[in-house]
């Protein structure tokens, strides 16, 4: 199975990270297309440690860029998803080991084809993280996700209307299926907004992440692990 890289950010306040972001780019980018986003993030969430892994296939189609799953044939696309899969999930795995955390500490972020693999992946890990932040993509082969469902992470979605790439209604059916088979879900729809993340839609996932991430009512907000 693939190992991952890809750039990182360690947490804005210095120190050992109490939360981890992972964020899986589009199809043809690579991790440098998200990493970027922790200008914003890093500040918000000073004590969180943000990782941005590349793909592991080449885009061979267009000949540059990664991809998470190929696109066509059908049968490949399915394969495909379910390696990525298990790949993202083992990644995840590491790092919450290497920094002593448990998965209800971290965050998956996924863009077009890396909200795919996300809303993929997370229902289907052997323990459930804290949340997925889906910008701009779908949710892929619907029909499997009640047999195979193992948790329900609360997630929220973010599309813009003038997405040519993907059908903005995407995310519309996402959510609808989502929410039938009870996960926790938003579903945003942003004017004017093509195939691309704006502070909006950061702002939204921001104030997400926040909530997920929130000590139950009552209790203290843990500090950092030192080592």
């Amino acid at each position: 199975m693939p190992i991952l890289n890809g750039p990182s950010r360690q947490p804005y306040a210095g120190g050992a990270p109490d939360s981890l972001g992972i964020l899986l780019h589009g199809l043809g980018a690579d991790g440098n297309d998200l990493i970027g986003l922790t200008i914003a993030l890093g500040p918000r969430f000073p004590h969180m440690a943000f990782h941005s892994p590349d793909a592991p296939n080449p885009y061979v189609e267009a000949g540059f860029g990664l991809r998470w799953f190929p696109l066509e044939p059908p049968d490949e696309r399915m394969a495909g998803l379910r390696e990525a899969g298990r790949i993202v999930e083992t990644y995840v795995g590491e790092l919450l080991e290497q920094y002593a955390l448990t998965p209800d500490r971290c965050v998956l972020i996924g863009f077009s084809q890396g909200c795919m693999t996300s809303l993929y992946t997370a229902p289907r890990m052997e323990r459930p993280i804290a949340g997925v932040v889906g910008l701009s993509g779908s949710l892929l082969f619907p029909e499997w996700l009640a047999d195979e469902v193992r948790q329900k992470p609360p997630i929220v979605l973010v599309h813009g209307d003038q997405d040519a790439v993907l059908p903005p209604e995407s995310t519309a059916k996402a959510g609808q299926t989502l929410a039938d088979l009870g996960f926790p879900v938003e579903a945003y729809l942003l004017q004017g907004l093509g195939h691309s993340i704006d502070i909006r839609g950061l702002e939204i996932a921001s104030q997400f992440i926040e909530r997920v991430l929130a000590p139950p009512d009552g209790a203290e907000q843990s500090e950092p692990p030192t080592s």
